[in-house]
């Protein structure tokens, strides 16, 4: 209110904070901290109201998600999925030079921001609620253990849908999954 700037704040609902849910919640909200990059949805702040409320403060996106335009539209011209995929590509690979996995790549988390003329401008990664920090960053290793098994099966990894430990490849295996439905208009 007082800087006069629109945000989105992400909440969890106070009858799901367990101990696992909050400390999932701080998971996504240091991850996405670390990152600093046009691809990545920033955040800016997080706290708990009132003790019983958490929420972390983020960038106000306007535009839709992939699968939204995919279900609208069908399937991406190849020229607009290169744009969109370069983008999600760069913001990856940003990611994971910070050591972070985000584990659900798929269409419903990546957002393309559309500009005041409602063209699209930017795709932004969203959700990073499972992400995993990578074998280097043992200290802070998110609370997933192995053998448990997160995210959306149709763009999963096969190491990942076993259970498995999961590295930069798996995400890779999901943005193939995704460039799949964008170009067909179907999930492989």
């Amino acid at each position: 209110i007082t800087l006069g700037k629109e945000y989105a704040l992400k909440l969890l609902a106070g009858g799901q904070l367990n101990q696992e849910a909050w400390s999932r919640f701080q998971s996504e909200a240091k991850a996405l901290a670390r990152l600093n990059h046009p691809g990545i949805v920033g955040i800016h702040n997080m706290g708990i109201e009132t003790g019983q409320y958490p929420y972390y403060v983020m960038d106000l996106l306007s535009g839709e998600t992939l699968d939204v335009l995919i279900d609208r539209t069908g399937p991406v011209p190849i020229n607009q999925a290169l744009d969109f995929f370069i983008q999600v590509c760069d913001a990856l690979s940003s990611a994971h030079g910070q050591g972070i996995i985000h584990r659900d790549i798929k269409p419903s988390n990546l957002m393309l921001v559309r500009d005041l003329q409602n063209q699209i401008t930017t795709v932004k990664i969203v959700d990073f609620g499972i992400a995993r920090l990578s074998k280097h960053e043992f200290t802070t290793q998110s609370q997933t253990a192995t053998g448990l098994v997160f995210g959306t099966p149709y763009y999963m990894s096969p190491e990942q849908c076993q259970g498995q430990k999961v590295d930069e490849r798996s995400d890779i295996y999901s943005l193939g999954c995704t460039i799949f439905e964008a170009l067909t208009g179907d999930p492989p």
